[in-house]
């Protein structure tokens, strides 16, 4: 009967499915065929599949036909024999012209371009992932079959171990999922967020139990938490991509989809390319928006951060976890003190003093960290993650952004920190001073190794260098826990 190469999906869609006989099942890479007829009426699917079914038997056959020939079993050679093509209702319609396999197999194919004249006229398109989803593996269970494959064809232990843990970092951060809905994007996120990860994450103390995996790309980049030199190389990201390939064009072979969504995938660029400084159209949008201008938001730090991030160049988690003491006179310069005494940082060269600009202090920032004294934060609002203070801020700005029209990839929260670099730069600063405000570590030995880092009254005249022309906002009406602070 027709019906029992139908399969009625969770989705309400049927399939068509066929088991490939088992001498054929080692050649052809699989032991059942499976076709989605991106139907839910039954009338359609089983015309559908009485196409089907005649053209994969006829394929069969002439396989089967040509492995005998080739083991030149002459005497055996394969008779077409009866060629039984079933119908949608239900019927079958034998082809047989005694021992004339030619003449059946020219008749057989005459009728079968005329079955399939249905399968044409709904033009199938190829098949969509979202359609097939709920029916098709795991990501999971197709890394378990694949490994085991690649086990049984001999492959080295430590090829193996290289297999597994690409496949398992690909899982990880792309989320167990049928593979029928993978898509490309998913899988670009998936390369760019690689590559911003440590090399060797999970054997290194400082990355081990950190949630590196469950940030986005803009948070991973954000939070500036990496290091250059511990940083993923190209010749990794190139090794997971060729692994991810690999592992999806077995996918295909195996029939659990028609293409590879990893196909041609291009090499991630670094992350390093991927931020880039605000023009000055671009900080007018941000700092002179109706949310900067009618005081509307809606905690203190969706107005400050931003404008400290302009004026300092400090990471994003470095000014979240910021204390009231960590706002301090020093040789009677204000600055701010960042320190691991607040929360995480990057590396020693990230223990600093950076000089307030007098921006910030016209803007109202003394008169609220008077008001915060006494609170463990300057930001209270924003929770102490396990990778540090600046996701919800991070996630915020990347709102924020998108709301303004500064929607561009390579402009996130970081680009203020390459907006300082690149404006003190303009104003011909010497790079020891930018990496001193900055938190850089010195890679010469001379800057690096005998040069002691520039005193605050030193660093206060570079700082005032950072000139933006932007109609500034004034602090006066923000609104906290459901108070107005008052300038």
């Amino acid at each position: 009967m027709i019906g029992r190469y139908l399969h009625l999906t969770n989705s309400g869609k049927y399939r068509f499915r066929m088991r490939i006989p088992v001498m054929l099942q080692s050649e052809i890479g699989k032991i059942e065929v499976r076709q989605s007829l991106h139907t839910d009426s039954k009338e359609e699917a089983l015309a559908l599949a009485a196409g089907l079914s005649g053209h994969y038997k006829l394929e069969f056959l002439r396989m089967k036909k040509q492995k005998r020939t080739k083991s030149h079993a002459s005497s055996e050679c394969l008779s077409v024999g009866l060629i039984t093509f079933q119908l949608p209702s239900g019927g079958e319609f034998r082809v047989d012209y005694g021992d004339d396999d030619s003449k059946e197999m020219q008749v057989a194919t005459e009728l079968y371009e005329k079955f399939s004249a249905t399968d044409a006229a709904h033009g199938k398109a190829p098949e969509r992932p979202s359609g097939a989803a709920r029916g098709s593996p795991l990501i999971s269970e197709c890394i378990a079959s694949y490994l085991s494959e690649q086990r049984l064809r001999g492959l080295r232990d430590k090829s193996i171990s290289d297999y597994e843990s690409a496949l398992s970092d690909f899982m990880e951060l792309h989320g167990d999922a049928p593979v029928a809905s993978v898509s490309r994007e998913s899988i670009i996120s998936v390369a760019q967020r690689y590559a911003a990860l440590p090399s060797n994450r999970k054997k290194k103390l400082r990355y081990r139990n950190l949630a590196l995996t469950e940030m986005t790309l803009e948070e991973l980049l954000d939070s500036d938490m990496i290091p250059k030199e511990d940083q993923m190389s190209d010749a990794n990201v190139s090794k997971f991509i060729i692994r991810v390939n690999q592992l999806f064009n077995w996918i295909v072979t195996a029939g659990h989809r028609t293409t590879s969504p990893a196909k041609g995938l291009p090499k991630p660029k670094s992350s390093a390319r991927m931020r880039e400084p605000f023009s000055d159209e671009e900080l007018r949008l941000i700092f002179e928006s109706d949310d900067y201008r009618d005081k509307q938001f809606t905690h203190p730090y969706q107005y400050w951060i931003p404008l400290i991030a302009l004026f300092t160049g400090a990471r994003i988690n470095e000014i979240c976890q910021l204390r009231p003491q960590d706002v301090v006179t020093i040789d009677e310069i204000l600055c701010f003190r960042i320190t691991g005494g607040a929360g995480r940082i990057k590396n020693a060269a990230s223990d600093r003093a950076v000089p307030v600009h007098s921006k910030l202090v016209k803007l109202g920032l003394v008169a609220f960290v008077k008001q915060q004294k006494g609170k463990a934060q300057l930001f209270p609002e924003l929770p102490t993650g396990r990778d540090g203070n600046g996701q919800v801020a991070s996630k915020w700005f990347k709102r924020y952004r998108d709301k303004i029209g500064v929607s561009a990839s390579t402009k996130t929260f970081h680009s203020f920190r390459h907006t300082v670099a690149t404006r003190l730069s303009y104003a011909k600063c010497q790079d020891y001073e930018i990496g001193d405000i900055l938190g850089h570590k010195q890679q010469s030995v001379t800057t690096g190794t005998y040069r002691k880092t520039f005193p605050v009254t030193e660093l206060a005249i570079t700082i005032e260098k950072l000139h933006f022309e932007i109609l500034w906002p004034q602090f006066n009406r923000i609104k906290t826990d459901g108070a107005t602070v008052a300038k």
